[in-house]
């Protein structure tokens, strides 16, 4: 039987160090985005074309401007009628375009690179480098992802775009290399209590409580803590849990989380959802960030409001 491993391991630390060792450099300002739930899976669903719909030789698109008709129609009821409050739209493509998931409320800074690949792409446990030019790279705007694509030709979509933005100086890298990983393995049963993913910061909104499944759960916490997590649970995880996630702001506004921080999340996530974690290495894909020049300035301000 698996034993519950309450102690950060070392072998766990280094790879959150890579993912956490530069802080990011953001202002700190009030308010923060909201985020609805994780999947968003069938909202939104819609015949358009235009600005979200892909080609047949695409992978990915950065719809730099989005213009609120248009987005508006992938949008939940909720949000349609103020489509302006939606900070970013990822949306996943196969023969039409489907919310994938959203930031809404007021940005604190341009949206960064670090946010793409965090939110958009759920490629934050499989970044190494220099991570800290991430939150200096400003791409405002919405994202859409063909469905099944191979991350490899996704990354190096990314790349191009970046580098035609005018951050001439990015690399991002594929590379095998041994890493650990975070196994997650059946406890208790889920209790009904909500699970709070790290605190919010002091004077900013919590996040809103996120429903879905415990796999979607332990997806959010290994985006928090920087490591993969392998689910090797009885019933695919497919429990209905709550959650509150404040990693991604805490993130945006320079508040990375202490070792125990990490190590009190997986307490917590232990006693709420009555998973046990061991740790292991494996060997898998991963993406090293490097810059090469003078590093851009940190990112100031808010996004201008999308063209009407």
């Amino acid at each position: 039987m698996k034993q519950r491993l309450w102690i950060w391991s070392a072998i766990a630390c280094a790879a959150i160090s890579s993912y956490y060792g530069a802080r990011a450099l953001l202002n700190r300002a009030p308010g923060s985005p909201k985020r609805p739930p994780s999947s968003l899976a069938g909202v939104g669903a819609s015949p358009v074309s235009g600005a979200y719909a892909l080609g047949s030789d695409e992978v990915l698109r950065y719809v730099a401007n989005p213009r609120p008709e248009e987005r508006a129609k992938l949008l939940p009821p909720a949000l349609q009628a103020n489509p302006t409050r939606v900070i970013s739209l990822t949306v996943e493509w196969s023969d039409r375009p489907i919310a994938k998931s959203m930031e809404i409320g007021i940005p604190v800074v341009p949206r960064s690179l670090r946010a793409v690949l965090t939110h958009s792409l759920d490629l934050a446990p499989r970044l190494t480098g220099e991570l800290g030019v991430l939150d200096r790279i400003a791409v405002p705007g919405d994202w859409v992802v063909r469905k099944g694509a191979q991350l490899d030709a996704v990354v190096s979509e990314l790349e191009r775009i970046v580098r035609n933005l005018g951050y001439s100086g990015i690399r991002i890298a594929p590379q095998d290399a041994a890493g650990p990983v975070i196994i997650a393995y059946d406890g208790a049963p889920a209790s009904e209590s909500v699970l709070r993913i790290f605190a919010a910061p002091e004077g900013v909104e919590p996040a809103p409580v996120e429903s879905g499944t415990i796999a979607q759960c332990l997806d959010a916490i290994s985006a928090a803590v920087g490591v993969p997590i392998r689910k090797q649970l009885s019933d695919d995880g497919e429990h209905c849990v709550l959650w509150e996630n404040n990693a991604p702001i805490r993130v945006q506004l320079g508040l990375l989380p202490t070792d125990d921080d990490r190590q009190s999340l997986l307490q917590e996530t232990s006693a709420t959802l009555g998973v046990l974690f061991d740790f292991d290495l494996e060997v898998r894909r991963q993406w090293r960030v490097d810059w090469e020049g003078a590093l851009p300035p940190p990112l100031r301000g808010k996004t201008p409001p999308p063209p009407k």
